[in-house]
Parts: C-alpha cells; sequence; structure tokens
C-alpha cells in the first residue's frame, strides 16, 4: 500500500494532491508497486478521513479526470515545489465513473 497524506489544504480547497514526476523522474503514481492506493487527509494534526482504492482503479479515475479537464495539471507541488501532479478533486475522485 502506497500511503501519502495530504495537510490542512485540502479541507479549504476539496482538492488532493497526486504526484506523477519529482525532480524531471518520473515518481508516485505512475511509478508506484504498490496494490493500494491510501490517502490520508489530515486537518490541523487530526485525521479526518482516509481514502483507499485499489491503484490501478486510482490511475484509471486520475487520468479520466485529466483528459475531462476537471483535475489540472501538470501543477507544482510537493516540497519546495520541486514535483509535477495534479490537482483532484476528492469529490469527482470518489465519484466518478470509469
Amino acid at each position: 500500500i502506497e500511503v501519502k497524506t495530504e495537510r490542512d489544504k485540502w479541507k479549504e480547497t476539496g482538492n488532493i494532491y497526486v504526484e506523477f514526476i519529482w525532480r524531471e523522474t518520473l515518481s508516485g503514481l505512475i511509478t508506484t508497486k504498490a496494490d493500494w492506493w491510501a490517502i490520508i487527509l489530515t486537518f490541523g494534526g487530526a485525521v479526518e478521513g482516509i481514502i483507499i482504492l485499489p491503484t490501478k482503479l486510482m490511475r484509471i479515475k486520475v487520468k479520466q479526470l485529466i483528459k475531462d479537464g476537471i483535475a489540472p495539471y501538470p501543477v507544482r507541488g510537493g516540497d519546495d515545489k520541486e514535483s509535477q501532479g495534479a490537482l483532484v478533486p476528492i469529490k469527482e475522485l470518489m465519484n466518478y465513473e470509469t
């Protein structure tokens, strides 16, 4: 299982950040070998929820959300803005039909 944490900002924006490239190297959702993808949603240091999806389904949903113009890509993010990824609306991720 690949585990990522979204801290605070998701509560305001409704988005999670999904990384694809870090320092010009493929990473994150593209390269993981994990069977499951988990996003821990924290606010003020407290866990408010966890989203867990099969990695294969997460890839399909995120790809479709980008293709349909719902998830902006590429977006700089991560520590020191050294990664590129997509801003994925949580509501759309959880309700999106593939």
